[in-house]
């Protein structure tokens, strides 16, 4: 990153934040290690990223400072020490002003959570952090217009990549503090455009993938200068998010128990979860024999009048439940449970 010889020139001119100013309160989360179907590490663009942007914030410091050979050791220190309390606070005000939505969860093997921030919560943060992104320009040099060249995939299929770079400025700096991010996309990649048209309608628009790549690269760029690429799920905590509302990504169940939670109504988590502790209740904390009770009670058997019903396996998990009616039948059915059912008064 560029430095400055001048700490008053560092300055953030928005306002602290507070918690209350800005959040809301939401369930906790209770979601244990036992409880994962699924556990795995970061994408692995995620990892290749950060060390990409380590990499270039240590190639920017060291250019800034070697402008300035008459600077005493003293002096460098001062100059990184403003920096790093600027870079601090903005980002904290910063982080505080997204919603929790806009964070993607992930769970490692070692249990350890962190957040990675999604476009909308780095346009936010671009905005209360005072960054402007500008240069944007293919790797050929065209300003606006990235670079595309022609591939094959692993599967031998023909696709193309767009490439762009971009610079980034604190405010409105005649110099920038990132310079040349690049980042690129696939057509075979799961980008987000208005529509990833099949492959019998023609395939990805290519211009979605250029506003899709365009996105990548600003939320990119506002990652690199705030250290943000991946955030503890204590400092999301810490800074008032909370992190039962973010987005789950690996680590978190299956991608089904995810898609589930998405779409479901609105006190339906809660409801699901306080079935799920009764029914971990019942069964004297064994968690294994809890999840069969559970399938148990909200299987269904198929129904002979209805050709091709095959009726319903249950679910293994109290994630899966989207519907409070889901909730109620299951409720019933673990009253009238042999086993595990309620007990008449005295018994």
């Amino acid at each position: 990153m560029k430095q400055t010889s001048d700490p008053a020139e560092m300055r953030y001119a928005g306002p602290l934040f507070t918690k209350e100013d800005t959040m809301g309160s939401g369930p906790k989360s209770n979601v244990t290690v036992a409880e994962q179907s699924t556990l795995a590490p970061l994408p692995d663009s995620v990892e290749q990223d950060e060390t990409e942007l380590e990499g270039l914030i240590n190639r920017t410091t060291q250019q800034a400072l070697a402008k300035l050979p008459s600077v005493t050791d003293k002096e460098i220190e001062r100059i990184i020490n403003a920096r790093a309390a600027l870079i601090k606070t903005v980002r904290a005000v910063a982080i505080k002003m997204t919603h929790p939505h806009d964070w993607t969860l992930y769970k490692a093997r070692d249990g350890s959570v962190v957040g990675v921030p999604a476009a909308a919560a780095c346009l936010v943060i671009r905005r209360w952090a005072g960054i402007s992104i500008r240069n944007h320009r293919g790797i050929d040099g065209r300003p606006g217009v990235p670079t595309r060249s022609e591939t094959t995939n692993s599967k031998n299929e023909a696709i193309f990549v767009l490439e762009m770079l971009a610079d980034g400025f604190w405010g409105q700096n005649v110099l920038p503090d990132m310079e040349s991010v690049p980042a690129n996309l696939r057509s075979d990649d799961d980008f987000t455009g208005r529509t990833k048209r099949d492959e019998r309608y023609g395939g990805p628009r290519p211009e979605d993938l250029s506003l899709s790549l365009r996105t990548t690269l600003d939320s990119k760029v506002v990652r690199a200068m705030l250290g943000i690429t991946k955030v503890t799920e204590e400092e999301l905590k810490a800074l008032g998010l909370d992190t039962a509302k973010c987005t789950k990504g690996s680590g978190f169940g299956t991608a089904s128990e995810r898609a589930a939670g998405a779409v479901a109504e609105q006190g339906v988590p809660e409801m699901a979860k306080a079935l799920w502790d009764e029914i971990v209740k019942r069964t004297g904390g064994n968690l294994g024999e809890a999840k069969q009770l559970l399938v148990d009670i909200t299987k269904r058997a198929a129904d002979p009048k209805k050709e091709g019903d095959k009726g319903f396996r249950g679910f293994d998990s109290w994630e899966r439940f989207t519907k409070a009616w889901q909730i109620e039948n299951a409720a019933k059915a673990l009253a009238k449970h042999e086993v595990f059912g309620d007990r008449p008064e005295g018994e």
